[in-house]
């Protein structure tokens, strides 16, 4: 079964939320917000290639 593609990212937010619990909560909340308007943006400009996009992004951990 494919895994869409609104999964994967929120996926990703996810692993990076967790790992980064050793952050202030305002850094997290910046850092995830930060990520989550990067990854849409190049969404809008590379629309279905979101593994790309979260593999140049680079490792969530």
């Amino acid at each position: 079964m494919k895994t869409d593609d609104n999964t994967l990212v929120r996926e990703y937010l996810a692993t990076v939320e967790r790992e980064s619990t050793a952050l202030p909560a305002a850094a997290r909340q910046e850092l995830l917000a930060d990520l989550s308007e990067h990854i849409e943006v190049a969404r809008t400009e590379r629309p279905g290639d979101v593994r790309a996009i979260l593999h140049e992004v680079g490792d969530p951990r």
